[in-house]
């Protein structure tokens, strides 16, 4: 009995300290892409425990996490299949939470796009 209150007990802080430290690195990978970097490998270890205690909602969001990390280091096309994949599961849900949240990731791949192609007309008049 010990053994599986201790384990939950476990993955709770585990996930909180993910979540903490990741929205952190996300925060601070705005203005320095080394953060960005740290935030996906967080991401990416909270998609693992999301897996191991089969979430499939929590596992959404840290892919959608994943993918605001991907936007910040200009990895649009990887960012774009992942909402694209989780566009599907969040519309087959109708949850407002996920729907929300997956609104602002894709305002700011919109942003990231309308920037980046921005950036290539500069160079391109230059």
């Amino acid at each position: 009995m010990w053994s599986i209150s201790s384990r939950a007990h476990y993955i709770a802080i585990t996930g909180v300290y993910f979540s903490v430290l990741g929205g952190a690195y996300c925060s601070l990978g705005k203005s320095n892409t080394k953060y960005a970097y740290k935030a996906g490998a967080l991401a990416i270890e909270q998609i693992k425990l999301a897996q191991r205690l089969k979430d499939p909602i929590l596992e959404c969001k840290c892919w959608l996490y994943y993918a605001e990390d991907l936007i910040q280091i200009s990895k649009l096309k990887k960012a774009n299949k992942i909402i694209s994949r989780q566009a599907k599961f969040i519309e087959s849900l109708q949850d407002v939470a996920l729907t929300s949240m997956l609104d602002s990731v894709i305002d700011k791949m919109d942003v990231a796009v309308s920037s980046k192609q921005k950036d290539h007309f500069i160079k391109i008049r230059q």
